[in-house]
């Protein structure tokens, strides 16, 4: 169970103000909470939808690292010439229950080198045949055979590519509740939230869905209620009164703590404590998933 320390309080300054000389009243202020360094990644990073969505944009960014520069090689084949196919093999993948074979072919280039390639279809052509080839000048060995294309693999594949794109989607969604959650922990007032519904969202991660519980408060005798959204929704349970920060210049806005990413406490001294651990492995999809964009524009220029 958290347990709800006194406000967090400081006493303002009681100099002498203005001309008058009168001293001035004491002031009662809220302090700013530290946020440890280690808490700030885990609730950026730590969410388990969140470290879903960069693993899935790097692993989409892997695929586009891969095979987007060869959908845009093929823009940029700008001389033609006569090729000869020299092999024909079937291979084990398939286009809507056709077989994908692999076309080996020669051609000599503009300035008279010789020049091998390897590309894919689902209607070869016989071995010696003779076919028209695509290369660009500055890269002949960068070249298509006219019909046919450079990936060993059906066209509807490249939805793969669309992944980096959901994944940051995804970390782009959650990211407002992040920073949100970051001003709660920093700047609220603490309250207690009893749970008043709780429901499914159409939301899935690993086929466990995401759950919406929604806690009733109340502030100078009004109520609020909040709703929070988490895959593990057991910590939120376990009590008949949550923990809970809002926004003391907007009530209704509120967070509660069991869920959030490690665990956050508020100390009797008004400062966070968060479990204790390892939080780096936490950035290595986000750094994998830029080390694979650099890597992909560079591959493009």
């Amino acid at each position: 169970m958290t347990s709800i320390p006194s406000p967090h309080v400081v006493r303002g300054d009681m100099g002498r103000s203005g001309e008058s000389g009168e001293p001035r009243a004491p002031a009662i202020v809220e302090a700013r909470r530290r946020l440890p360094r280690a808490l700030v990644w885990r609730i950026v990073f730590g969410e388990p939808i969140v470290a879903f969505g960069w693993l899935f944009a790097a692993f989409g960014m892997l695929c586009a690292c891969v095979f987007l520069p060869m959908i845009v090689g093929a823009s940029r084949h700008d001389r033609d010439a006569v090729a000869t196919v020299t092999q024909v093999e079937r291979t084990n993948n398939s286009d809507n229950g056709e077989s994908i074979y692999r076309v080996r072919y020669a051609f000599v280039d503009g300035s008279g080198g010789p020049q091998r390639g390897a590309l894919y279809t689902s209607s070869p052509p016989v071995e010696r045949a003779t076919l028209r080839v695509k290369y660009r000048h500055d890269d002949p060995s960068d070249s298509q055979l006219e019909g046919m294309g450079s990936l060993p693999f059906p066209a509807f594949w490249l939805i793969l590519l669309t992944l980096p794109l959901g994944g940051v989607g995804l970390v782009a969604w959650r990211l407002p509740t992040a920073r949100r959650d970051l001003r709660l922990l920093r700047d609220g007032a603490e309250t207690r939230g009893k749970l008043i519904d709780k429901r499914e969202t159409q939301i899935e991660l690993n086929e466990v869905p995401v759950m919406a519980l929604t806690f009733a408060y109340e502030v100078d005798g009004a109520r609020y209620t909040a709703t929070v959204k988490t895959l593990k929704a057991g910590p939120l349970e376990d009590d008949t009164y949550e923990a809970m920060l809002y926004d003391p210049r907007a009530p209704a806005q509120a967070t509660t703590l069991d869920h959030l990413p490690g665990s956050p406490k508020i100390a009797a001294s008004g400062e966070l404590k968060a479990t204790p651990g390892i939080v780096v492995h936490l950035l290595v999809a986000p750094l994998a998933f830029i080390a694979l964009v650099v890597a992909t524009v560079l591959r493009l220029l």
